[in-house]
């Protein structure tokens, strides 16, 4: 038996699809968590083995599709390739999801109605009497919460018997099915209260007092991030790794290591990777902060905000989300950004790079303690200026009436505290992809570039840097990066490693050079910092987004702009510093 789950966004599919099946699809309270059909056998307790299950990205009607995650859902459904439709409507918005459900019924295919989130019902006080809803449809009706387990075995136990058509009474025009939806409820349908949720958007929501604590709240995660507490923790953790660095290389040449094996292990190991790692507690507290907004309901809220302020820009309010989350990782960004209107998915994957994601911050908090503690302000024109020179072109050349014409809405849940197991489990995937780059990426960038300092381009051992292979590499480079003020072959070499990853940048400059503001001048250091923000993302940003390009034209088009657009950016900055300076 080929089985199907599907409903609106948001609505508690995913959270079911790996209960039922033991997966672990990505969970999120935002639209957009699935974009693409996800398909796995169930799991040996449901009694359903041979049978498998799809998750199809969520879709609020089949007669108005906007992207092309709600066309694939909406072409499987028509495709009637499933012996059954699971239809899931989450309980406490059941008469806005209820319409929807009457339009999957009307395919005229076996199904089961799925009140997800029965638990979240009752603590608002609301019920529901399946009884009467499932002889008025003619379908089985099953409430389950699948984050509590309940009512799961009653849902194996109707799966296993397959389910009915529903009655096609229940079809027709939009406004009809809204109707039918309406007076079916009122026989036995009592809405949750969330009176603590209404009470809380009158404030979060206010077109002034809410815009302002969300400028509030975005600045204080990214300073506190960044230049907070955190980075007192994270100025310890370099001297610990400085300190084990030395003790290593003593231990390793006590043992008979050769000099320049124990430099290049020692130095990859506790002064590439230890000079990421020292930064971990920022990035911690970042992907914390993202997790928690993502998974209290506050995410969508933040759309719904920006929804005038990006229509500017020819952009919509669903653009927040992908934006929000660049700020962990752009490859969550990319994904997200595949569930826009198709009008506004370029425009989006433009932005995504400029957001200053987990990697790009410890770089920026390393010039900002080293060149520009005393100039905060050239520090954040540096930081701000790819932003801002993209924003300006959207806002001179985008066609605005076309984002007009997109209808905007969310499913928005109500505020809740993420669940200790969801949210942890969230913030370990973040920062186990974070470790698997540092053990892998970052370690062999760090190796490469030692070795380019050990030996000569004759593979023999170098007496003096200037005899190494990096600094040829280097000086080939700089004839690349000297408009930018880079004229040094380690800095040109460091510069290149954010090919591999931004923690490689860091990790470079921290092989080179013990002291930043002595390093580089305050010109260089800005058009640094400024092409490292802006340049094209690492590999698994760029990988992510050729998943939702799949157009060879588009996805090297976009390395071209990107790259050009960051050299031509960091130019600017160094002409402009050279003038204050």
């Amino acid at each position: 038996m080929r089985a199907v789950l599907v409903g609106a966004p948001n609505c508690g599919k995913s959270a079911l699809f790996n209960r039922l099946t033991g997966a672990h699809a990505p969970v999120g309270n935002r639209p957009g968590v699935t974009t693409q059909g996800t398909e796995a056998s169930f799991c040996a307790e449901t009694g359903l083995l041979g049978s498998t299950l799809t998750d199809l990205p969520g879709l609020y009607s089949l007669e108005s599709v906007r992207t092309n995650e709600e066309q694939t859902a909406a072409n499987a459904l028509r495709s009637g390739s499933f012996d059954l439709i699971v239809c899931v409507a989450d309980a406490a918005a059941l008469p806005r999801q209820l319409p929807f459900c009457f339009e999957i019924g009307a395919l005229g295919l076996p199904m089961l109605l799925v009140l997800s989130r029965a638990d979240a019902l009752r603590r608002g006080g609301g019920s529901v009497l399946r009884e009467k809803l499932a002889r008025a449809l003619g379908c089985p009706v099953l409430a389950v919460s699948a984050l509590k387990n309940e009512g799961m075995e009653a849902l194996c136990a109707a799966i296993r018997a397959g389910g009915n058509p529903m009655r096609p009474s229940f079809g027709g025009t939009a406004r009809q099915r809204f109707a039918r939806a309406d007076a079916l409820l009122a026989l036995g349908y009592v809405p949750p209260e969330n009176g603590i949720s209404r009470c809380m958007d009158k404030i979060l929501l206010h077109p002034f007092f809410g815009t302002v604590f969300f400028l509030l709240l975005l600045f204080f995660v990214l300073y506190f991030s960044a230049f907070g507490p955190t980075a007192v923790l994270s100025g310890r953790l370099q001297t610990v790794f400085s300190a084990l660095r030395d003790k290593a290389y003593a231990a390793l040449l006590a043992h008979g290591c050769a000099a320049p094996a124990a430099r290049i292990a020692c130095g990859a190991f506790f002064g590439g990777v230890g000079a990421v790692a020292a930064f971990l507690p920022q990035t911690v507290f970042l992907f914390a902060a993202v997790t928690f907004f993502e998974q209290s309901g506050y995410l969508c809220r933040a759309a719904v905000l920006c929804e005038s302020i990006l229509k500017r820009f020819g952009l919509g309010g669903r653009c927040a989300v992908p934006l929000l989350l660049g700020l962990g990782c752009s490859v969550a960004a990319y994904g997200a950004a595949d569930t826009l209107p198709a009008a506004q998915q370029g425009r989006a994957k433009r932005l995504i790079p400029l957001i200053p994601c987990s990697a790009k911050m410890p770089l920026a908090a390393l010039f900002f303690s080293g060149v520009f503690r005393s100039r905060p302000m050239l520090f954040f024109i540096a930081c701000s200026a790819g932003f801002c020179g993209m924003l300006l072109y959207f806002l001179l050349f985008s066609k605005r009436e076309k984002t007009r014409a997109q209808p905007f809405f969310f499913e928005v849940p109500p505020y809740h505290m993420p669940r200790p197991r969801e949210f942890f489990a969230k913030l370990w995937q973040r920062l186990r992809e974070l470790i698997f780059r540092l053990l892998t990426i970052v370690f062999l960038t760090s190796v490469l570039l030692y070795l380019l300092i050990e030996l000569t381009p004759h593979f023999t051992l170098a007496r003096t840097p200037r005899e190494s292979l990096l600094y040829v590499f280097g000086n080939f480079a700089c004839a690349l990066f000297f408009p930018l003020g880079i004229c040094e072959a380690w800095q040109s070499a460091a510069l290149l490693c954010g090919v591999f990853s931004k923690e490689s940048v860091l990790a470079a400059l921290s092989l080179f050079c013990a002291d930043t503001s002595a390093a580089f001048s305050l010109p260089a250091a800005g058009a640094f910092l400024c092409f490292s923000l802006n340049a094209p993302p690492c590999p698994a940003a760029l990988a992510a987004l050729w998943r939702v390009t799949k157009q060879k034209r588009d996805f090297f088009g976009f390395l071209l702009f990107r790259t050009l657009y960051a050299y031509a950016l960091a130019c600017g900055v160094r002409l402009l510093f050279a003038r204050i300076a």
